[in-house]
């Protein structure tokens, strides 16, 4: 069962890989299309766009599973240990926030666009483009729990402030 979990734990990542491929891919082949065979694939752009969109996305929700984020500890580093748990809890609390907005905002402009408005080129819905956000905030809440909660276990078994760039397993 552990194993389970840690393959899907990896899914995220499998996804950005293959759609960074998918990208390169797609953009090759329309400048091929284009430029040896004269006729553009007028798709190839569009749809190119909508996996970076995913991307960019995917890898907001990697960067907070991994603890890659730009983070200024100067002033933290220099406080005492229980206000540094105490600005790893409050940075930890604003990102949840941040990823709760994206679930919500998120969710009522990608069910507002599925319905309404299309892709020009391709006609997909945009609903697929907005998807992005609440899933990517949605995995960013995912990735913050058992954040805080081993935060909270670690500072309650070693009296430690927690290491923020620890690496996750």
């Amino acid at each position: 069962m552990r194993k389970l979990l840690r393959a899907i734990a990896y899914v995220p990542e499998l996804v950005a890989g293959l759609t960074m491929l998918a990208i390169a891919g797609i953009l090759f082949a329309g400048v091929i299309w284009r430029y040896l065979f004269g006729d553009p694939l007028g798709w190839s752009d569009e749809v190119a766009r909508v996996l970076f969109v995913w991307l960019a996305f995917i890898g907001a929700a990697i960067g907070v599973k991994r603890r890659l984020h730009a983070s200024v500890s100067v002033f933290s580093s220099r406080m005492p240990r229980k206000w540094q748990f105490a600005t790893t809890l409050f940075g930890m609390s604003l990102v949840a926030l941040m990823a709760l907005l994206f679930v919500y905002t998120g969710a009522i402009e990608t069910l507002t666009s599925f319905g309404q408005e299309s892709m020009p080129v391709t006609g997909l819905p945009t609903g697929w483009l907005y998807l992005a956000v609440p899933v990517s905030g949605a995995l960013m809440i995912a990735y913050l729990i058992p954040q805080v909660f081993g935060a909270i276990a670690r500072r309650n078994s070693e009296g430690l402030p927690p290491d923020l760039h620890a690496p996750i397993d």
